[in-house]
């Protein structure tokens, strides 16, 4: 019987894979959240840079003393690890020349606001809030598109569980559930006393071993219940036979203790003793007492010329001799 292996491994490795694509989903998942941490930071600080660049001009127009508090600020804004992140090598390179292109910017901006320049400060301060934006939709695109390409690893991986599963289900069901079917049906049957079945043919050591060991069972029990089922039959024919015999000896015995021979008991007589000895031929020879015979023929008669030298055996009733049987075997 082929077999392709031991189940336990089976079961195991298609174990060990489902574990291994749920651990990968779950590092998948903890590696695009470590990715996304600090995004909603980055949006915001982006945010705030449009906001401190309209204070600027505001603060610029009133001639307020603290503006070199205020563009520390926004460089410190500028400079921080949420935005800083987007020059990260896993960012894209659009998000990356757009920070830079905002540091760039800022510079010239910088300059203007330093010097009190009102007025060019004031004519760049829409494209450099657009540039800004910019930079805060390539974060929001950015984001996005790490929390799309979570869900899509997340479905793909439950899709590939889901796949998994349902030919672990359709594998159990081939493999091991119906040849276990099959090996109970072959077990009812044994024990309706029918040993001549077959059983199935699986793949896996467990199931053909089982298998094998019902198997030998059949074969045992058939050989004990054959054995049985002849000594039974010999009891019952010896039984039979002796049963026979008492009864032929009990008739014959009443008949030859008659006041008168019957010849037609004595030839019945003969008759079944041929047939209960297996007897090739057998005749009954009464002698009178004037010197003559009567001669009595098993079924079968009796041959011309022997075939061989004929059994006497005389035939006595209180040591008075009767006659003879004549007996060939």
């Amino acid at each position: 019987m082929f077999t392709r292996g031991s189940l336990t491994s089976t079961i195991l490795s298609l174990m060990l894979v489902v574990i291994l694509l749920s651990s990968s989903l779950a590092v998948f998942s903890i590696v695009s959240l470590t990715f996304s941490l600090g995004d909603a930071r980055g949006i915001n600080a982006s945010g705030s840079l449009r906001m401190q660049s309209y204070r600027l001009l505001l603060d610029a127009n009133i001639g307020s003393h603290n503006i070199d508090e205020k563009i520390a600020d926004f460089e410190t804004t500028l400079n921080s690890e949420a935005l800083k992140r987007s020059l990260a090598w896993y960012s894209p390179k659009e998000m990356r020349d757009q920070y830079v292109l905002v540091i760039h910017k800022w510079q010239v901006m910088k300059v203007y606001i330093e010097e009190g320049n009102i007025r060019l400060y004031s004519a760049s301060l829409t494209d450099f809030v657009n540039t800004i934006d910019t930079l805060v939709l390539n974060m929001e695109q950015f984001a996005a598109f790490k929390l799309k390409l979570l869900v899509i690893g997340q479905i793909i991986g439950l899709s590939i569980l889901l796949i998994i599963a349902f030919f672990a289900v359709a594998f159990t069901r081939k493999r091991v559930v119906k040849p276990l079917q099959l090996l109970i049906e072959s077990s009812t049957t044994i024990s309706k006393g029918n040993f001549k079945v077959k059983m199935p043919k699986t793949d896996y050591i467990e199931l053909t071993a089982l298998g094998n060991a019902l198997q030998k069972t059949a074969a045992e029990l058939a050989s004990l219940y054959e054995d049985l089922e002849n000594q039974v039959n010999e009891k019952t024919l010896a039984l039979t036979r002796t049963n026979n015999e008492l009864k032929f000896l009990y008739d014959n015995l009443v008949m030859l203790h008659a006041n008168k021979l019957d010849y037609k008991a004595l030839q019945s007589a003969i008759n079944q003793l041929k047939y209960y000895e297996s007897l090739s031929y057998l005749r009954l020879v009464i002698e009178h007492d004037d010197g003559s015979k009567d001669i009595i023929k098993a079924e079968g008669g009796w041959p011309d010329e022997l075939p061989i030298e004929s059994l006497h055996f005389p035939l006595l009733i209180e040591k008075t001799q009767l006659g003879y049987l004549d007996v060939i075997s």
